[in-house]
């Protein structure tokens, strides 16, 4: 395992953030016994991940979206990908402030300090279940108008986004559990409604699936696999009959069914007793 502890950022040192850290020892912390990062941290990378596949997209949809558009599009999204990087440490050290107050003795400095903490921690989810918004928006009109071979990753962001939301909404919403009327509580559900409703049909990514809609590949792997399926069939169908000609004949009725071959415009062989 990697060393990942001496590198993880603190909240008074001045080392990198969890944003700069390899994967592998990214993963190595959020893995680890200590508090942070955890759940927040998490879904924080996933947006940022959501959002530099908006990016990417964009960038390499320049002939579909005209360069302007593609320009302002990976400009949002990288925008969006900056703030949320930034949230996967904040969100740490949000969260280890709760533990800090969470240990000092029982009082009213202790209860004060601990509420003004868990009021902190819910806030920093809560602003990445608003950055989601936007990227689920970039997510959807890209999977719409963005190069045919990029659909798959602007598919792939707003699925990362929305999972995103849902995280952090609920980590937000167990934050703020000591306080039911807090109106965060409603804002998140509002945004989370707002991402579902962009995402979802008809002008989000599942009108891609529709016959108009698909790419002209897509259609022709659908027929070939249609076609497949149906020679299949007739294959096992040919394998099940008792032809006169004995497996030889079987056999070559499969082969001409398995390379395409129409049996019906193909004279038909006599196969004599021996």
């Amino acid at each position: 395992m990697s060393d990942s502890h001496s590198r993880s950022p603190d909240a008074g040192g001045g080392q990198a953030g969890y944003a700069e850290l390899p994967v592998g020892d990214f993963l190595d912390a959020l893995a680890a016994g200590a508090a942070a990062p955890a759940g927040g941290s998490a879904a924080a990378l996933v947006l940022a991940q959501a959002a530099a596949l908006c990016a990417k997209t964009a960038r390499l949809s320049a002939r579909q979206l005209t360069e302007a558009r593609a320009a302002a599009l990976t400009e949002d999204a990288e925008r969006v990908r900056s703030g949320a990087a930034s949230l996967i440490d904040e969100d740490a050290l949000a969260y280890r402030a709760v533990i800090e107050q969470s240990r000092l003795p029982v009082g009213e400095t202790r209860a004060a300090g601990l509420a003004a903490a868990l009021s902190h921690a819910a806030d920093v989810p809560l602003r990445i279940v608003e950055l989601c918004v936007p990227v689920a928006e970039l997510a959807s009109a890209l999977a719409s108008e963005c190069n045919p071979a990029l659909r798959g990753d602007a598919i792939a962001a707003g699925e990362l986004a929305q999972a995103a939301a849902r995280a952090a909404a609920a980590l937000a919403s167990i934050n703020l559990a000591g306080t039911p009327d807090d109106p965060r509580h409603a804002r998140a559900r509002a945004m989370l409604a707002a991402i579902a409703e962009r995402l979802a049909w008809p002008g989000g990514h599942q009108t891609l699936f529709t016959p108009q809609s698909m790419a002209p590949a897509a259609r022709n792997g659908q027929r070939c696999a249609t076609v497949g399926c149906a020679m299949l069939a007739r294959a096992s169908s040919v394998r099940s009959r008792p032809w006169r000609g004995g497996q030889e004949a079987r056999r070559w009725h499969v082969e001409r069914i398995w390379s395409g071959q129409s049996l019906a415009r193909t004279p038909r062989r006599r196969w004599r007793r021996r």
